[in-house]
């Protein structure tokens, strides 16, 4: 026996991974080095009149440049641990520090958040770190919060504009999975769509549920122990 479509919870993986960090952090380290190394030799050879000292050196300095633009990549970016899960409920998504989680009803519009490149889904949502996860993500996403002291402790935080970024799991997620359960649940959002007549005798869905969620679903498999973006498992 089958069950209704969007009635499954259904969880997707970014679509990014350690190889597509890779390609992405090596012309930078390229650029890096040269820059370090040029200025390193030009430095060494005023001062010095030292060329092969200014080349030993700047090798060396490339180097450790290099080193610390890898390592700043690999621990900032934790897009290969992000998963989102749909549910009737909601939106939950999660990269191993930052859970967000958003409510179909408490979506308000789609579209490119101000100070990003990417699209969003912008809404009321609710934001718990895991205080496990990696100390300088952790810190960073507390910055950005109004109750950082708050968040660090693993508290739940209301973002009046909480953004889940579905081009993170889909290249084309409008007409993928994403999109699909965006339109079934939120149909107003679609540019063609078209109000109904009012009825009477509707009542809201039940709100409760998703903030119910405790954090031991998703949230326990990401790669810092631990969240847009440690997630609940809901039913």
């Amino acid at each position: 026996m089958t069950s209704e479509p969007f009635t499954t919870p259904v969880e997707l993986r970014a679509i990014a991974d350690s190889g597509d960090r890779l390609r992405r952090t090596v012309p930078l380290m390229a650029i890096t080095f040269i820059v370090a190394f040029v200025a390193c030799v030009a430095v060494t050879n005023l001062l010095l009149g030292n060329l092969l000292l200014g080349c030993l050196l700047g090798v060396v300095l490339g180097a450790v440049l290099c080193w610390t633009v890898f390592t700043g990549q690999k621990t900032t970016s934790g897009r290969e641990n992000q998963r989102l899960r749909l549910t009737p409920k909601g939106m939950i998504a999660t990269d191993g520090v930052l859970t967000t989680r958003m409510y179909w009803k408490d979506v308000r519009v789609v579209t490119t958040p101000k100070g990003s490149s990417r699209v969003g889904i912008i809404g009321d949502a609710t934001l718990s770190g895991n205080p496990q996860g990696d100390p300088q993500i952790l810190n960073r996403y507390a910055n950005l919060t109004n109750n950082p002291e708050d968040f660090l402790r693993g508290e739940k935080i209301e973002d009046r504009d909480g953004a889940l970024f579905p081009g993170d799991f889909e290249q084309t997620w409008r007409q993928g999975v994403i999109g699909s359960w965006l339109h079934h649940y939120r149909p107003d959002l679609h540019p063609d769509y078209r109000a109904p007549e009012p009825e009477d005798g509707v009542e809201d869905g039940a709100e409760d549920g998703l903030a119910a969620e405790t954090d031991a679903g998703v949230a326990d498999g990401g790669a810092d122990g631990g969240a847009p973006n440690s997630s609940p498992d809901p039913q």
